[in-house]
């Protein structure tokens, strides 16, 4: 007799995302010495590519996060465990690095040492273990000591004041907010004008994009979060008005989409003409830090801004990766996030249909350039299945939060 799926889709997708969190339980390497805890395909994206095992978006930090979100939600301990023993190894990690002579603390948020800060303030928050909260402290005041390059969220200056801002605010302690000011001051210094507002670019010293600006996520929407927060919590009104104009750039240089110009999107930069859809770039990322914005200090034209970024999102979901940093997963969470904040059911199921893509995409198909299942079934201990998906290159397997596996099943948790 054929059996019936009774469960809502709530119900499914937080079965396959804590799934997901027990099979990483299972599969996470618990020794202090593993260059990596969990294992990814050998010719998957940041995989011998210089990128920090420690950091977010390639690395194992990002997992922990997951983890220790998926403990919030179920309050199952082994989840919170796990994610502790991950914090731990990072800690150990860069101990290691010390004493070899290898690389010091790498002071960035996401492709950096820096988002161990944030998992053991989310360590600290789930549990209150003063430890957590006494190693984010340790890391932050050695953070504080590294020079700035970069301006942005996920590389720099503005990544490494959110992060003094955060434990400011929890901690009151003085260190954290004049680190945090310090971060304000730098940007302030390294403001540039643009057509209506002001833009960042990147300093010589920053190779990779050295002369360039950035609109997206790693450019004036992540900076001019930051600038708004620390004007906010930190009542300092001259970062607050840097934060406006920030934005104001942005609503200049916005550009209608779709077809009856109800969307909006944005080039990548000033010099560089191309409009993506992704978290990092274009519409999802611009349009979240929109909302966030408002959330600041509601001004009408940013929620404006941010519904209008996330039509144009919830019409973009073919031909796209499936993952946070720049795929589908990191468009469902901006479409949620505007759910959350206006109550617009269009927002809700058009987030629902992200996850129904996501979990039904590629099925046993394999892909004719690798042997791995697109979507690849496993056994957790309970006997039940588990849904992998490929990373952001669609072929390879990958546990980082921001460009594989355990990053989409965040977005199905929520």
């Amino acid at each position: 007799m054929l059996e019936v799926d009774r469960r809502t889709g709530r119900e499914r997708y937080r079965e396959w995302s804590l799934g997901v969190a027990d099979y990483l339980c299972r599969t996470q390497r618990r020794s202090w010495e593993a260059p990596r805890l969990w294992p990814s395909s050998p010719q998957s994206p940041g995989q011998g590519q210089g990128f920090l095992p420690t950091g977010i978006q390639y690395g194992d930090t990002g997992v922990g996060i997951f983890l220790i979100d998926a403990f919030s939600v179920s309050g199952r301990a082994r989840y919170r465990e796990a994610a502790a023993f991950t914090a731990e190894w990072g800690l150990e990690t860069l101990r290691r690095r010390r004493r070899k002579g290898q690389r010091e603390f790498v002071p960035n948020f996401y492709f950096g040492d820096g988002g161990l800060i944030w998992l053991l303030l989310k360590l600290f928050l789930a549990g209150r273990e003063d430890r957590f909260l006494e190693a984010a402290l340790e890391l932050s005041r050695t953070m504080a000591a590294q020079p700035y390059k970069a301006p942005d969220l996920m590389h720099g200056t503005a990544g490494r004041g959110l992060l003094h801002l955060a434990l400011a605010r929890i901690t009151d302690e003085e260190r954290e907010w004049e680190a945090a000011l310090a971060a304000g001051e730098r940007l302030q210094r390294q403001a540039t004008p643009g057509q209506a507002g002001l833009l960042w670019v990147f300093p010589e010293e920053v190779s990779e994009f050295a002369g360039k600006a950035f609109y997206g996520a790693h450019g004036n929407a992540g900076i001019g979060y930051f600038l708004l927060a620390l004007g906010v919590f930190g009542e300092e009104k001259e970062f607050l008005e840097l934060g406006h104009r920030a934005f104001t750039e942005l609503l200049a240089v916005a550009r209608p989409a779709l077809p009856d110009g109800r969307g909006l999107n944005w080039p990548n930069g000033p010099d560089d003409e191309r409009t993506l859809v992704y978290w990092c770039n274009g519409a999802p990322g611009i349009g979240t830090f929109f909302a966030q914005a408002y959330t600041l200090t509601p001004r009408p034209e940013y929620l404006e801004a941010a519904r209008r970024a996330a039509y144009t999102t919830a019409a973009a979901s073919w031909g796209i990766p499936l993952v946070q940093c720049h795929g589908l997963a990191g468009n469902g969470d901006f479409l949620l996030d505007m759910y959350r904040r206006t109550r617009d059911p269009f927002f809700y199921e058009q987030a629902l249909r992200f996850g129904e893509m996501i979990v039904t995409y590629g099925y046993r198909r394999r892909s004719r350039q690798s042997t791995l299942r697109v979507q690849r079934e496993r056994e957790t201990e309970r006997g039940r299945r588990v849904l992998l998906w490929p990373g952001e290159d669609g072929l390879s397997e990958i546990p980082a939060f921001m460009v594989g596996y355990s990053g989409i099943a965040s977005f199905l948790l929520r």
